[in-house]
């Protein structure tokens, strides 16, 4: 084998297939080739009665590649791997640690059984780029867990720990290390195939009430076409289901929605790796809000539960009072009821805060008054946050008289446990 990124070794009777693509182990095209490649070796190899398939640096496989997304699906696709690993006249074990997660689960998935370690990490999230599962995801959790329970995970999203897979039956065991030395001797102990897809669905019978409970949940496009997708395992025969689940992801894959979700995939790790060159972050020793309505109260006791000093700035005394009402529930779901937290009724008495931020009504007139006020009010160095979630902040920041200390800081749902 020439493939760089995947390599066969062997461990006794047993070929131990290894995915080397750092730093996650995505499965970019030549690593599926790899996979491809090493699974003809090992069924070639006489001496090798079984096969383990593991990833380098105690990571089995993040995923797709999602560069890849943009462009034609270059082969070896996904699903041929996948019946590579199916078609292999040999059992195969997959040995996972750290994640399993999309394709990497989808390979797991198609093995015979799954070692891993209590803390690794699997699950079918592609719903939050905009996507399905398009490898067989969609049709062999379901003879694994329940329909029910293949929907909830797929149409959500939502990741498990290894420990929990093992009491849904996703992993066959759990093991506290040596996640790989596992996966051999186990591997040594299977007599013939274990196909996923073979298997009958579990619990069809809840497919009803499955559908009603996660339609009402799904936010998108892509968790609804989970949905109906997961559902065919009811209905088609595992071939003809897993066409229609190829057809959709390809759809979805080439939509708007995609589209949007990988441009704030890679912009939200974009924005991670900015150069700030000698940049030292700035004091923050003291908060000041500004409102003590909902928001306010909450952005308050969240700064506070941090061991911030925090202080409220509100004019009328009965809006101060219901403030206070509103802090110290939020403080008491925080479990931080001994936060400090105090009330103002000047807005000068701000002068001194590190960080000052607005939480009034959320209109542009109001907004922009405050700020202007907070403008002469703060000193210099202090840094004012507009909580906005729509409106204009090049225009509330030029209404305080300093852009370049003006930042958005927009908390959803603050001060809730």
């Amino acid at each position: 084998m020439s493939n760089t990124l995947v390599r066969l070794e062997v461990a006794g009777d047993v070929g131990v297939i290894l995915i080397d693509n750092p730093p996650a182990n995505a499965l970019s095209r030549a690593v599926r080739a790899g996979l491809r490649d090493a699974l003809r070796a090992l069924t070639a190899n006489a001496a090798l009665r079984a096969g383990v398939i593991a990833g380098a640096d105690r990571v089995f496989i993040s995923g797709a590649d999602i560069n890849e997304f943009s462009g034609p699906v270059e082969q070896p696709d996904l699903p041929a791997v996948i019946a590579g690993i199916e078609n292999c006249p040999k059992p195969i074990v997959a040995a996972i640690e750290g994640v399993a997660l999309g394709g990497g689960l989808e390979v797991a998935l198609a093995c015979d059984a799954r070692i891993a370690a209590p803390d690794a990490a699997v699950g079918l999230p592609e719903v939050t780029l905009g996507v399905i599962p398009g490898a067989g995801g969609t049709q062999r959790l379901p003879r694994l867990v329940g329909i029910a329970e293949a929907m909830a995970l797929i149409a959500t999203g939502k990741r498990l720990r290894a420990s929990e897979a093992e009491k849904l039956g996703i992993v066959d065991k759990t093991v506290p290390e040596n996640v790989r030395d596992a996966a051999v001797a186990y591997a040594r102990q299977i007599d013939a195939k274990r196909r996923v897809s073979a298997l009958p669905v579990r619990e069809a019978d809840g497919l009803e009430t499955a559908v009603a409970e996660q339609t009402k949940r799904a936010k998108s496009s892509a968790a609804r076409a989970a949905i109906e997708i997961v559902a065919l395992a009811a209905a088609l025969p595992f071939a003809e289901a897993v066409a229609r689940e190829r057809e959709t992801f390809l759809k979805l894959r080439n939509g708007e929605e995609a589209a949007a979700l990988r441009y704030l995939f890679f912009a939200e790790r974009a924005a991670r790796k900015v150069d700030v060159g000698n940049a030292q972050p700035l004091p923050l020793a003291t908060v000041g809000v500004v409102g003590a309505g909902t928001m306010g109260a909450g952005i308050a006791a969240a700064f506070a539960a941090s061991g911030l000093p925090v202080l409220i700035y509100e004019a009328a005394p009965e809006a101060r009072e219901r403030g206070a009402v509103a802090v110290r529930a939020a403080l008491a779901d925080l479990s931080r009821p001994e936060a400090d937290v105090r009330f103002v009724g000047s807005i000068y008495k701000l002068a001194d805060c590190d960080l000052i931020v607005e939480a009034v009504f959320e209109d542009i007139g109001v907004k922009t008054a405050v700020m202007r006020e907070l403008g002469s009010v703060a000193r210099p160095e202090a840094i004012l946050a507009t909580n906005t979630s729509y409106l204009d902040l090049d225009a509330i920041a030029a209404a305080g008289g300093r852009r370049e200390k003006t930042l958005g800081l927009h908390f959803f749902a603050p001060g809730t446990g």
